[in-house]
């Protein structure tokens, strides 16, 4: 994995697969996820786009619908 620390991609368009990145700021980037195999530390995203595909766009998928789910229904305390 390469590794990035401390840096500021602005304008930029970011594939975050296979990659390490510790306390960087994304401005106004086009941040690209396939795989979700990346590492993000203390990391902050200010008007970036998100692009998924491949298996991201899977784990994506089950998420928004995963939200959807607990906005519709009442949270339930555990083994009731």
């Amino acid at each position: 994995m390469a590794q990035f620390k401390e840096c500021t991609f602005q304008g930029a368009t970011v594939v975050l697969d296979g990659n390490e990145y510790s306390n960087c700021k994304f401005l106004n980037s086009r941040i690209v996820v396939t795989r979700g195999n990346f590492s993000l530390k203390n990391c902050a995203f200010d008007g970036c786009n998100f692009e998924f595909g491949g298996e991201a766009e899977n784990i994506k998928t089950l998420v928004l619908g995963l939200m959807q789910q607990t906005t519709k229904q009442p949270a339930q305390a555990a083994g009731v």
